[in-house]
């Protein structure tokens, strides 16, 4: 979540030009139509500075939510409007609501005291609040990003929470409505934190990602896994009709970053993977393809997200082919368990040509080798 309000910070102080500028074309408009006398600047102040402040936020609101300061097309889509008829919060992530409502906490506040002399009431607070938010989720419809009613919904609430705490502060200086000014302090901080907790057990998105996450382990998997795996393979080797190429020994390789790519590879392209017991298959091997043996000093285990019932567990040994994109795999090189190969006629298995390059550059200066054969063995 820091990352999110180091951001927000960020398009804060981008947006400081670009506001005193707004502030100053509002300011000679004012003047232009006598709506303000330029003699009466002194004992405006106070109200000239909030004016400043909120023409800032709201230039920073724009460009938080993608509306100004883009660097691509804009364009309309129908399709972006759907999710304001879907069901508010459910599922949704209780870390970005929160964000939203407390980027709307400062542009509420900011509203009391630049507009105090207009004496709005949280009615009014709600419907500018409202309207304001449903704006900036309509013209996000030409963004590309998505418009969603959480957001509307939560962007008003963050607005009114903000208007109702400048409220609190400015009956504190009253003294006839002090006690109710320093209640009020209490209770919008309370209520507002109280209700987005109780929206977390509808909004539980963070958590089932965070379950998916756990459950997930695939083949240089997420971040925090994927070390931990490289520094378990003892052996990579790859096998042309060149010859056998020791990857993981020769420190000019890339053996790394083609372990990621075949594993990102696997995972994304799970689905369409059909497991077979590997006692039951003929195993042959292509001279003319190109194959990688992986060999872990430790035993690994492997899911994935896109296949929930392919569960690789008590692995050493890896065999791979990247024409074919089938996978050889079990406890060692003399005895795998299981055989995946991919099944998509409409999609064949393309090899990553990149991948393919490299390997093939670096083999064609190796001595000549058999490839071996993997050799089922149901009894281990």
């Amino acid at each position: 979540m820091l990352s999110y309000v180091f951001e927000g910070i960020g398009a804060a102080q981008r947006s400081l030009l670009y506001g005193i500028a707004l502030f100053a074309i509002i300011q000679c408009i004012l003047l232009l139509t006598r709506k303000r006398d330029i003699r009466d600047f002194k004992q405006l102040i106070p109200a000239l500075i909030c004016e400043m402040l909120l023409c800032i936020y709201l230039v920073a609101i724009l460009k938080i939510t993608g509306i100004i300061d883009r660097d691509y097309a804009y364009s309309f889509t129908t399709s972006e409007l759907r999710s304001l008829l879907i069901i508010p919060f459910v599922g949704a992530s209780i870390k970005m609501i929160s964000l939203n409502f407390l980027l709307f906490v400062p542009y509420g506040f900011l509203v009391h005291f630049t507009f105090k002399k207009l004496h709005l009431n949280w009615i009014k607070a709600l419907a500018i609040g409202f309207c304001s938010s449903l704006c900036i989720e309509l013209l996000q419809t030409f963004t590309g990003r998505m418009t969603e009613l959480d957001d509307l919904l939560i962007n008003t609430a963050g607005f009114l929470a903000g208007f109702l705490f400048a409220d609190a502060i400015h009956k504190t200086a009253h003294r006839e409505k002090r006690k109710k000014g320093i209640l009020q302090l209490i209770l919008v901080p309370l209520i507002s934190a109280t209700a987005l907790f109780l929206l977390s057990f509808v909004a539980n998105g963070d958590a089932l990602q965070a379950e998916e996450d756990a459950y997930y382990s695939g083949i240089a998997g997420p971040a925090g896994t994927l070390e931990e795996e490289r520094a378990s393979i003892s052996e990579m080797n790859v096998y042309t009709g060149n010859g056998k190429y020791d990857a993981k020994s020769d420190t000019s390789s890339h053996w790394d970053v083609w372990y990621e790519d075949i594993g990102m590879d696997i995972s994304n392209r799970s689905s369409l993977y059909v497991i077979d017991e590997a006692s039951d298959i003929s195993v042959e091997v292509d001279p003319d393809s190109t194959y990688i043996e992986i060999i872990y000093s430790t035993p690994q285990q492997f899911r994935f997200y896109n296949n929930r019932e392919w569960v690789m567990e008590d692995i050493g040994f890896l065999f791979y082919c990247t024409e074919t994109g089938a996978l050889w795999y079990g406890r060692s090189a003399s005895s795998f368990l299981n055989y995946a190969h991919y099944e998509d006629e409409e999609h064949p298995f393309e090899m990553d040509e990149q991948l393919g390059e490299e390997i093939q550059e670096l083999v064609s200066t190796v001595e000549a080798a058999d490839i071996p054969t993997p050799v089922s063995d149901n009894k281990t």
